[in-house]
């Protein structure tokens, strides 16, 4: 038979059961048959007693007791609405024993309370450390939310940190990038006057080369004519001496006193019949 079988009946069933058997049994065997159901009933409430004190010191949830309206009864949690069941079945079982007169069951009765008063103090007393144990719990909650809290803050004021740091990088990347852009400006125009100057040196290089040419060929043209007009000077006067020193400086006269040393020459050889002259150095200054 379990716990919940044993359990003390309500007080109609009993008074039914006794009156169904009153005319049946003797009054002696009434009363010893009451004893005995009275004495398993308190045996076995003490023995759901002790069990919930063992639970509750081994830190479990206590089994729900059925009360007289066939309810779920409170736990641990409810202390007062508990002990007000236990004693008003403490109560009838002192009604009981009143009507059985038995001296055994009063001291039986008399141990039962004494029990529950201790009990009582007992489970008073957990409950006391069991709000202890919370109070404290959520002492240790409250610091480690605090403390979560505030990591999270610095970590939030942190992360604030390295975003304007970035910011801070991020524009002196776009000024940099702005240097470098202007700095490649710069060069790109450095370099296209390099270019153009580079132009301008090419054509420069060609004239100076097609000048060259052309001196080169006034130089031998003015040679052609200085070899003629000394073969001329020979076949005319061929007792006459050539100053050689003249002539080299004539070779080193501009191209316009050449030309009109060329024109005396030519007018000289038209003249016929007149003395020819020598060519110095001082006649050709003064023309």
């Amino acid at each position: 038979m379990s716990d919940l079988e044993l359990d003390m009946p309500h007080e109609p069933h009993v008074r039914e059961y006794k009156e169904e058997h009153s005319s049946q049994e003797k009054e002696p065997d009434k009363k010893e048959r009451a004893a005995k159901d009275q004495e398993i009933r308190v045996q076995v409430r003490m023995k759901k007693l002790a069990e919930l004190h063992e639970r509750m010191q081994q830190g479990k949830e206590p089994e729900e007791m059925d009360d007289k309206g066939g309810k779920g009864a409170c736990t641990q949690e409810e202390d007062l609405p508990l002990f007000s069941g236990v004693w008003v079945n403490f109560d009838n079982l002192v009604d009981a024993a009143g009507r059985s007169g038995g001296q055994h069951q009063e001291m039986g009765f008399k141990l039962i309370s004494t029990d529950l008063l201790n009990l009582r103090g007992m489970m008073k007393e957990g409950f006391a450390a069991a709000r202890a144990s919370d109070e404290k719990v959520g002492d240790r909650l409250t610091k480690v939310a605090q403390k979560a809290y505030g990591q999270r803050v610095e970590w939030e004021r942190e992360i604030e940190d390295l975003k304007k740091d970035l910011e801070r990088q991020s524009k002196e990347m776009e000024a940099v990038k702005a240097d470098m852009e202007k700095f490649w400006a710069e060069n790109e125009a450095i370099r296209q006057v390099n270019q153009t100057l580079n132009k301008v040196n090419n054509v420069l290089r060609a004239y100076l080369q097609a000048q060259q040419v052309s001196f080169q060929a006034k130089e031998a043209e003015w040679e052609r004519r200085i070899q003629d007009l000394e073969a001329k000077y020979t076949r005319h006067a061929p007792t006459a001496l050539v100053d050689w020193t003249e002539v080299q400086e004539i070779r080193k006269q501009p191209a316009e006193d050449a030309f009109k040393c060329l024109r005396e020459k030519e007018k000289v050889d038209r003249q016929e019949g007149e003395e020819i002259l020598l060519i110095d150095k001082e006649m050709l200054e003064s023309r």
